[in-house]
């Protein structure tokens, strides 16, 4: 086939998104975050305090529910921890840092930025990746978690139907988008165990609600 240069979408997310860098210069951001090579290109970028600020959860639902920090997404706890964040604009990509293990990954592939084939392989890629770091280790619980419990499917019920992200305008023009159907939907789904499917996963409850 033959390639062709798309225009670049119009976002205004910034500064939660909204930027381009090559995958070089992706991989010299992980480093700095997982502070690797700290004398390499002139010293250190980020302070070891900035780093811990930057990786502390800043904010969570629930104590035992994954949050967010400064510019990342949590996926995880314990020693497998990752930080997470996504991109897709005219493209779908992930990084994923592991700060206890010293581990970044990058994976990013050309494609409409809303095409959930794209972000499917990006997902696959970065799951077999991980999956094969982790092929000698033992499965581990996270500690601080409680096991998987039994799924309520009178609550599941309650939680099923059609979510629309917070990420829209409601206050001016480009508010038409939501009356035209055009904004980010996700359905939620009672399986017939009685987790929850959200998309592509699978949310079973430990805890009541949680």
């Amino acid at each position: 086939g033959v390639l062709h240069e798309r225009p670049r979408p119009f976002t205004h997310d910034v500064p939660a998104g909204g930027l381009y860098a090559a995958a070089a210069d992706v991989g010299k951001l992980m480093a700095a975050h997982l502070d690797l090579d700290p004398e390499r290109d002139g010293g250190v970028i980020l302070r070891p305090e900035t780093l811990r600020a930057m990786h502390t959860r800043a904010y969570a639902f629930h104590p035992s529910l994954e949050g967010m920090t400064y510019g990342f997404m949590e996926e995880g706890a314990g020693p497998d921890r990752r930080l997470v964040h996504e991109g897709s604009m005219g493209y779908a990509s992930l990084l994923t840092l592991l700060p206890e293990r010293g581990i970044g990954l990058f994976v990013t592939i050309n494609g409409e930025p809303d095409a959930k084939p794209c972000a499917s392989v990006v997902s696959d890629v970065t799951s077999e990746i991980l999956a094969w770091l982790d092929r000698d280790a033992k499965v581990r619980e996270a500690p601080g978690r409680a096991p998987a419990a039994t799924p309520r499917a009178l609550d599941a019920k309650r939680l099923a139907g059609t979510y629309r992200s917070t990420r829209h305008a409601s206050s001016t023009l480009e508010a038409m988008f939501v009356f035209l159907g055009l904004t980010r939907e996700l359905e939620v789904r009672v399986e017939d165990d009685g987790a929850l499917a959200v998309g592509r996963g699978r949310f079973v409850e430990r805890e009541p609600w949680v």
